[in-house]
C-alpha cells in the first residue's frame, strides 16, 4: 500500500484551516453546510480547503463521492459571501 503525505495547511488562508470543519468559513455557508451535512466534511475536503483557500494549485485525490468538486465549490461561494459583506460589487 502506497504511504500518504499528510500536508500541512498554509498560513496564507484565514480563517480557514485544516481541520477546522466549516467553523471559518463565512456563517451562512457553514450553517448550510452544516444542515446538509450533519456528519461534518470528509477528509478531502478539511484537508483541502485550507489550500484551495489560500490560491495554491490543489489537487485533490479521493474516491468518487468524496466532496471533491464541493470543496472547491464551497470556497468560492465563501468569497462571494465575503465580498458581498464588504460591499465589493459581484457582478
Amino acid at each position: 500500500m502506497r504511504e500518504v503525505t499528510q500536508l500541512t495547511a498554509p498560513e496564507l488562508a484565514p480563517p480557514i484551516r485544516a481541520r477546522g470543519g466549516v467553523d471559518g468559513f463565512h456563517p451562512a455557508v457553514a450553517e448550510w453546510f452544516r444542515r446538509r451535512f450533519p456528519d461534518g466534511p470528509t477528509e478531502a475536503q478539511a484537508q483541502g480547503w485550507p489550500h484551495i483557500a489560500s490560491g495554491a494549485d490543489t489537487l485533490i485525490a479521493a474516491p468518487t463521492g468524496s466532496g471533491k468538486t464541493l470543496a472547491a465549490f464551497l470556497v468560492a461561494i465563501d468569497r462571494l459571501y465575503r465580498d458581498h459583506d464588504r460591499g465589493v460589487d459581484v457582478s
